[in-house]
């Protein structure tokens, strides 16, 4: 008597899962992020490692390749390894955009600096504030490869956005959380 009340309590669970799955309609889309000025504020963490006593707030990457050089830019960058992408801030809005893109989305797609500390650096953080979010590190040049029909990218590159859409792809320039969100509701995320 119990195996016949089992077997059809099985039965039943079975019938219920499946039509649960069927009420699932999988994402049409395949979602990309970037990171860096959508997400985290490479530029707050610039300035935070160029502030000194004169200067407490440091330089904009911008004012110190012009006043320096951009390999010296990027050398300042790399002396402080790792830890320099690992302790980015999220942008203003960066947690508010994640959240919103999360269930949706497929994996941030991130462009590494040359120096391979950028990827460790950039695991970290994701490890650190986006866990189990999946990371795909390609140079900005690069990213389009990953373009097709129906996948998404945000990003805040004009030129990457640019060659993304002509792969087929649609891509968003991220200027803020809001219009992101605005954008992707348009296409039914």
């Amino acid at each position: 008597m119990l195996y016949l009340i089992l077997t059809v309590v099985v039965i039943r669970l079975k019938e219920i899962y499946n039509k649960i799955i069927e009420d699932i309609e999988p994402s049409k889309y395949t979602l990309y992020c970037d990171m860096d000025g959508v997400l985290c504020d490479f530029d707050k963490r610039f300035r935070d490692l160029t502030s000194s006593k004169n200067r407490p707030s440091g330089m904009s990457p911008k004012e110190y390749k012009t006043k320096y050089s951009t390999n010296s830019f990027w050398k300042i960058i790399d002396r402080a390894g790792p830890k320099f992408w690992a302790d980015m801030p999220w942008m203003p809005d960066g947690e508010t955009l994640y959240e919103y893109i999360k269930p949706n989305l497929f994996a941030l797609l991130s462009a590494p600096s040359f120096d391979v500390s950028s990827e460790e650096g950039k695991q970290e953080w994701v490890d650190k504030n986006t866990p189990g979010t999946k990371l795909i590190l390609s140079p900005s040049v690069k990213k389009p490869t990953f373009s097709k029909e129906n996948s998404i990218l945000i990003d805040d590159l004009k030129s990457t956005i640019d060659e993304w859409n002509i792969k087929g792809g649609i891509g968003i320039l991220h200027t803020s959380a809001a219009s992101t969100i605005e954008k992707l509701k348009e296409l039914g995320l």
